[in-house]
């Protein structure tokens, strides 16, 4: 009976050894866990602000875009009144030289 008492024993402590290890392991892995989970929360902050960043820098190119064209726009008519102008010089050089042959 004393043999089957030690064997109760030892296999008593080996399950409370393993125990001891699973909790070990458990604390580990809960340690683990709460660190991605920080983790995780700053990468979601930070995908947060560059996704407020890129609306924002969306924003400003589209009114750079709408500004870019009206500048076009208006570059556009005053090569037209410079050429108009152009025109009326040349018309008033070759009347001048008209009235000078005269």
């Amino acid at each position: 009976m004393k043999k089957r008492a030690k064997h109760k024993i030892s296999n008593g402590n080996t399950l409370k050894e393993a125990l001891v290890d699973i909790s070990k392991e458990l604390r580990k892995l809960k340690r683990e866990k709460e660190d991605f989970i920080k983790k995780i929360e700053l990468i979601e902050k930070s995908l947060q602000s560059t996704q407020y960043k890129e609306g924002f820098l969306r924003d400003r190119i589209t009114k750079l875009i709408a500004e870019e064209s009206n500048l076009s726009k208006r570059k556009a008519e005053s090569l037209n009144r410079i050429n108009s102008i152009k025109d009326k010089i040349g018309k008033i050089k070759k009347a001048e030289e008209e009235l000078k042959q005269i």
